[in-house]
């Protein structure tokens, strides 16, 4: 199986902006950027959220993130509620609180160490 994890596919969201493909590298979300996924299964190498930014889901959705994923402290998930999200993390996960999120929104962290 090919590497879903694309190492040259970065991305640095600086507005509104939405991802609809399958896999990405390192994903930067600015703060005051929205970042909204619109795809059901998603893989990045790392996710970082700058305080004060914006993650919205489009559907329901398993995010596979392969090394890091940080949320800083402010950053708005899936304010209007939304879907069901899955989110599997690799290595480290980092959630600066407070995050602000809809109270119909579901979260479910699946974290394992990766083997070295």
């Amino acid at each position: 199986m090919s590497n879903p994890y694309l190492d040259n596919n970065n991305q640095i969201i600086t507005g509104n902006v939405t991802l609809s493909g399958t896999n990405y590298g390192n994903v930067y979300v600015k703060s005051g950027a929205t970042l909204t996924i619109g795809n059901g299964e998603m893989y990045m190498k790392s996710l970082t959220m700058a305080k004060g930014s914006t993650l919205n889901f489009n559907e329901d959705c398993n995010l596979k993130i392969r090394a890091k994923m940080n949320i800083g402290p402010l950053c708005n998930v899936n304010v209007e509620g939304g879907p069901s999200v899955v989110v599997y993390v690799g290595d480290t996960m980092l959630l600066m609180l407070p995050v602000v999120r809809d109270q119909s929104f579901g979260w479910i962290f699946m974290h394992r160490k990766a083997s070295k």
